[in-house]
Order: structure tokens, then C-alpha cells, then sequence
């Protein structure tokens, strides 16, 4: 019977947060696609000329986020990998390379989550903006 390693309480909170992150990165891939979906060209008929520059603006930082989304995917993924690796004991447990990797992985968490908020609020912006005019018109 094989023997596992022991892993230290820090490896073990760099996993429990990278799991974390991974949930977070899964929840801003719905809710961009959402996004995307939202900017459509189809949608963008609905949308007053002027709001068109907005989200084509919009658009833009999405693909933007997409690539920091997936980029944190990688680098999530491969923390997670290392630390399997070492509870497995198939390599040495190595915190002070878990713990480089965590740090960029948080900085490049705090910029996605940052970056997401600026875009849903200018998305509700632009739709507020065009619907609620079209709806104090009918008033």
C-alpha cells in the first residue's frame, strides 16, 4: 500500500484557494458569455446608434477578459497539477514555487475580477440607458 504525503497547512490553503479561483474563473466564463450573447450584432439593431460606439467599447474589454480568464484557467490548473503531485508524493513539496505561482495567480485574479465589474457596469449603463429611455418615452 502506497503512502501519501503530508502536505503543509500552506500548500494546503494555496489549494483550497486556487479552488476557489477556479469557481470564480467558471462563474466569470458564464456570465461573460452572457455578455457576448448580450452584444450581439442581432441585439446591437435594438441599441440607439449612440450606445453602438459604447458597446462595441464593451465588446472589446470582454475579449480582453476572456483572455485573462483563460490565462488564470492555465495558471490555475497547473498550481492544482503540482500540488496533486506533491500529496501524492510523486514530487517534493516545493512551497516557495506554490507560493511564486499563487501570488501571480492572485494578482491576476484581483485584475479579472476589477476588469469584470467594469464591464458589467458598463454594459447595464448602456442597456439602462437605452431601454430606460425607451420606456420613459412611452410614458
Amino acid at each position: 500500500m502506497e503512502s501519501k504525503a503530508s502536505l503543509s497547512s500552506g500548500s494546503i490553503q494555496f489549494y483550497a484557494l486556487c479552488v476557489k479561483w477556479v469557481s470564480d474563473l467558471n462563474f466569470y466564463k458564464i456570465e461573460t458569455a452572457f455578455f457576448h450573447r448580450l452584444i450581439d450584432e442581432r441585439l446591437k439593431r435594438v441599441f440607439m446608434a449612440e450606445r453602438i460606439a459604447q458597446l462595441s467599447a464593451a465588446s472589446e474589454k470582454l475579449r480582453n477578459l476572456d483572455s485573462e480568464i483563460h490565462k488564470a484557467e492555465i495558471i490555475a490548473g497547473v498550481q492544482l497539477r503540482l500540488i496533486g503531485l506533491m500529496a501524492d508524493d510523486i514530487m517534493p513539496e516545493d512551497t516557495d514555487s506554490l507560493n511564486g505561482e499563487q501570488i501571480q495567480l492572485e494578482e491576476l485574479m484581483t485584475s479579472i475580477t476589477s476588469h469584470f465589474r467594469e464591464v458589467k457596469k458598463e454594459l447595464f449603463s448602456v442597456v439602462e440607458g437605452t431601454f430606460g429611455a425607451t420606456v420613459a418615452a412611452l410614458l
